[in-house]
């Protein structure tokens, strides 16, 4: 065996031009033609290193458009690319409305409440590849609108957050049209999240997300992430699966219903399951926080029984 090893061995060194450390200790996998082979080689410390030729007899391309990830770097780095052309990350302004919304860690009373989701979509958008723009907290006031609205342009998205209803103080919708956005629509069949605007102003786009808390969140999964894919050129799918529902859904409406739940893999049954939580308020944060996917409801569809399939929504957790 011994001598096989290391008749083996001075072949591949003379064929792969190359010094092999150690015996050969599995067999060769021949690919295709004479010249490409996959070789496990275990060195002196009896580490196993796995040398694919075709990584350097032929030449890699990754092509466009693709996000970059860390094992991209990695072959990049075997094929001496230093710098690469990409897109570069787009500006996206966020900015909270209302007179009863505070910043984050300000002194609060029972008359106002701390602009909870946007820390969280800056988050997000840093996770998507944007790079945020905190434009602040503007109160529903005409003047302070306007101007807060009037520095978007330097963004290639801006994001608001509440004002997008039909209330005496929602002005944020008739704000963005005083300056010129041009709006394509400001309400979708969808719970939560019925109050969302979308449109533009020459090079600038604008969402309008609703101000409770979980819609505000849930829309920034469904349509924020899409948009801030597309300014990078990429051409995003949201990661679904089917799951066996573990409790019965109520009959929906005529908007298609993005429900919190507990998504987990059965070991008994091997198969994806999820649980609907309890608390469905679109102004309670924490269902939201423990919840780990989104069960999608249809518009119009009949009570989803126990033990039925699902289409879930993974969440990025």
């Amino acid at each position: 065996m011994e001598e096989l090893s290391n008749h083996l061995k001075e072949i591949l060194e003379k064929k792969l031009n190359a010094r092999i450390l150690g015996p050969v200790v599995a067999p060769i996998l021949k690919i295709k033609n004479n010249y490409r082979y996959r070789i496990l080689i275990r060195s002196k410390k009896s580490e196993n290193i796995q040398k694919n030729l075709s990584t350097i007899l032929n030449k890699f391309v990754l092509k466009a458009p693709k996000l970059i990830n860390t094992r991209d770097i990695a072959l990049m780095g075997v094929m001496n690319q230093r710098k690469i052309e990409v897109f570069r990350k787009p500006k996206i302004g966020i900015l909270a409305t209302g007179d009863e919304i505070t910043e984050v860690g300000e002194k609060t009373n029972k008359y106002n409440q701390p602009a909870s989701s946007k820390p969280s979509i800056i988050s997000l958008i840093k996770n998507w590849g944007g790079d945020p723009i905190d434009f602040g907290i503007a109160k529903d006031k005409d003047i302070e609108l306007s101007k807060k609205i009037g520095k978007a342009n330097k963004c290639d998205l801006f994001v608001t957050i509440g004002g997008a209803s039909v209330g005496k103080y929602d002005l944020t919708h008739s704000s963005l049209i005083k300056m010129g956005f041009k709006l394509d629509f400001w309400k979708i069949a969808m719970q939560p999240g019925k109050p969302m605007m979308f449109g533009s102003s020459k090079n600038t786009f604008v969402i309008g997300l609703p101000g409770n808390p979980v819609s505000a969140l849930i829309c920034s999964e469904i349509f924020l992430k899409k948009a801030i894919y597309a300014l990078q050129g990429i051409k995003h799918e949201d990661f679904t699966i089917n799951a066996i529902l573990d409790n019965d859904i109520a009959p929906t409406s005529f908007r298609k219903q993005y429900l919190r739940g507990n998504l987990y893999f059965d070991k008994k049954t091997s198969e994806m399951r999820v649980k609907l939580l309890k608390n469905q308020d679109s102004a309670s944060l924490l269902p939201y926080s423990k919840s780990n996917s989104l069960i999608m409801i249809d518009p119009h569809s009949k009570k989803q029984k126990k033990g039925s399939k699902v289409r879930v929504y993974v969440l990025n957790n």
